[in-house]
């Protein structure tokens, strides 16, 4: 899937930088010690602003997903427009490809390599929902579903960060199945 060219600005700068060298970077609240999602700009919390940028584990589980058909573009991301941290799929990409998943607590993993699993060019694509151990759920990209695809995802399937290197642009997380 093809999201664009992606470039930070002042307030995603960490995050990309982080990104870069294979580390995944969330804020946290430094009076509260609650974790919150990269684009936080306060605590809903306690109220504090300007939540520290810190390291996560970069482990969690599937909420949600959606699948996008090869060759079909993603809406949240068309060419040319910059995405923002945990900003790769919105809520009405579910409805658009009829193919959503939901909350539970079902755990499995593994890591098959398939040419023609998710991530590959041609395969189809799958926008996340992806809860941290830390707590905050990102909006992401799940790849490397394996030899059945789409068919083995379910909530609560454990993840893993990884991370994408383009030759132009940011680098920047995806999420894949296993720890």
């Amino acid at each position: 899937m093809n999201i664009g060219v992606i470039r930070a600005d002042d307030r995603s700068a960490p995050f990309f930088a982080a990104a870069a060298r294979d580390v995944l970077l969330i804020k946290r609240c430094a009076r509260c010690d609650r974790w919150l999602d990269p684009g936080a700009t306060g605590c809903p919390e306690c109220g504090a602003a300007d939540p520290r940028w810190e390291p996560a584990a970069g482990h969690g589980r599937l909420i949600s997903w959606a699948v996008l058909p090869a060759g079909k573009p993603d809406p949240a991301n068309p060419p040319g427009r910059s995405a923002t941290p945990g900003a790769a799929g919105s809520p009405g990409d579910a409805e658009a490809s009829g193919d959503v998943g939901t909350s539970g607590d079902v755990g499995t993993s593994g890591d098959i390599e398939d040419p023609g699993a998710c991530g590959a060019p041609g395969a189809p694509s799958v926008l996340a929902l992806v809860e941290l151990d830390e707590g905050p759920w990102l909006r992401t990209r799940l790849e490397g579903t394996g030899a059945m695809g789409t068919a083995r995802l379910r909530p609560g399937l454990r993840v893993t960060a990884r991370f994408v290197h383009p030759a132009e642009g940011e680098s920047y997380p995806v999420f894949r199945a296993g720890q």
